[in-house]
């Protein structure tokens, strides 16, 4: 029976209410991938990345579950702070007229960063490298004497540059005249403009050669040496070994670790090939037969031949290639007829560590015959050929080094194959290979 509540005035009385905790209410918060790779670090492009709206679970949700208006930016223009490259203009030349107005121009040319140069590097670099950087002005109005004064400058040619390569100083006669065409002290034009500049710097050429063909003609005595020598590519110094130096236009070649450079197409194809046994990986072991690509091979390479002057790897010289068994399998190719399923063996290398280049990255691999797959893997995974002949396996492990993930294209590994099937560099574009500044300047 329920009383008056002020029977109970006297007594204690229990709360009405209380907190309750069920499941947490949903919440929702915007979340991104990493931005893309700017390609080049010259050009005024844009990086873009996705942006998308989840729950606190990590689960994708609708975008109009987040606020739009502190949805992150899904693109931003690339920094090219780090281009390795700079216009650098210089000096005016003299004004096109003697006295009133007229126009002078100056040079504007393309060089290496002085932070990024090495100290044997050199400026001269071709102009397309700045394209994509603002060009400072190559021409601008002057007034060197006023037409009606006394007194005006007059000034000669200007002489030759004191080096015939590298940087040097030239120089000009700058004299003082009056309406009369006599000599006077420089004084009597000052009053007036300025005495202009009497030298200026000049630059013929780089001192560093290009190609082993400029370094032959340059070392007439010892030009027959084959070696190691440093050449200029896009104004950084790079080594290259020079082979048949005694003929008039020498081979070159770029060193490399035969460890990581290697190229095969393997040789074993399965009796039941609509199927991939060991999730994929290499099995020496597998229920195979030795009747596989006929053109079968590894081959590991010291050094890879290079034409300097159109940046291109010839994948098929032998010279310092060895080939371990099989037929020679060329630079950056691989393949088999393993299997019919994705489940390619054959495996390629391709490791420009420690010579200052690097594979473009635009550049692509082709697929070639029945059933083909191809894994390329830029993402600095390497691979090193090991066989195990306790298990009769012969496999590729991988490996990573903090110096591997920022290879920057120097590292590409790939796995192809098919029924029969390869892979191999755009034919038409062929591997090609750009200056990689990081691996030079370590920045």
């Amino acid at each position: 029976m329920r009383a008056p509540d002020s029977v109970c005035d006297s007594l204690r009385r229990p709360a009405t209410t209380s907190n309750c905790y069920l499941t947490a209410c949903p919440a929702y918060h915007w979340a991104t991938t990493p931005w893309s790779k700017c390609v080049d670090s010259c050009a005024r492009t844009e990086q873009h990345r996705r942006v998308y709206c989840v729950n606190n679970a990590g689960r994708r949700a609708a975008p109009r579950m987040c606020d739009a208006a502190h949805a992150p930016p899904s693109k931003r223009q690339c920094d090219i702070s780090k281009c390795p490259y700079e216009w650098v203009p210089g000096p005016w030349n003299t004004c096109s007229k003697t006295c009133g107005k007229g126009t002078q121009f100056r040079f504007v040319e393309c060089r290496v960063k002085t932070l990024n140069a090495s100290r044997n590097s050199e400026a001269a670099v071709p102009k397309e490298k700045c394209d994509s950087l603002p060009m400072p002005i190559e021409s601008q109005e002057c007034d060197l004497n006023a037409c009606e004064s006394e007194f005006q400058w007059q000034i000669g040619p200007w002489g030759a540059c004191s080096q015939t390569c590298g940087q040097g100083v030239r120089r000009r006669k700058v004299r003082c005249y009056n309406r009369m065409g006599v000599l006077v002290a420089r004084g009597n034009c000052e009053k007036n403009s300025p005495r202009p500049r009497r030298t200026q710097t000049c630059f013929q050429r780089n001192c560093l050669p290009a190609t082993c063909q400029e370094i032959r003609a340059q070392n007439i005595v010892s030009h027959s040496v084959d070696g190691n020598y440093t050449v200029l590519l896009d104004g950084f110094p790079v080594v290259v070994y020079c082979h048949r130096m005694n003929e008039t236009i020498p081979k070159s070649y770029i060193n490399l670790n035969p460890v990581t450079n290697f190229a095969e197409v393997y040789g074993k194809r399965l009796i039941y090939p609509h199927t991939c046994p060991f999730n994929g990986e290499r099995n020496d072991s597998c229920q195979c037969t030795d009747d596989g690509d006929a053109n079968a091979g590894l081959t590991h390479f010291r050094k890879v031949r290079v034409d300097l002057l159109n940046r291109k790897i010839n994948i098929n010289d032998m010279v310092f290639a060895d080939t371990l068994h099989g037929s020679f399998v060329p630079y950056g190719t691989a393949g088999d007829c393993y299997s019919m399923k994705d489940c390619p063996q054959g495996r390629f290398s391709v490791d420009l560590r420690g010579t200052g280049l690097r594979i473009v990255d635009d550049l692509q691999w082709e697929d070639k015959g029945h059933r083909t797959t191809s894994r390329i893997d830029r993402s600095s995974v390497g691979f090193i050929f090991e066989k195990d002949v306790s298990l009769n396996i012969s496999c590729c492990y991988m490996f990573f080094t903090p110096a591997m993930l920022a290879s920057n294209n120097a590292v590409i590994d790939g796995r192809c194959g098919g029924y029969c099937g390869k892979c191999a560099p755009d034919k038409y574009k062929g591997l090609v290979f750009s200056i990689d500044p990081k691996q030079i300047t370590g920045t």
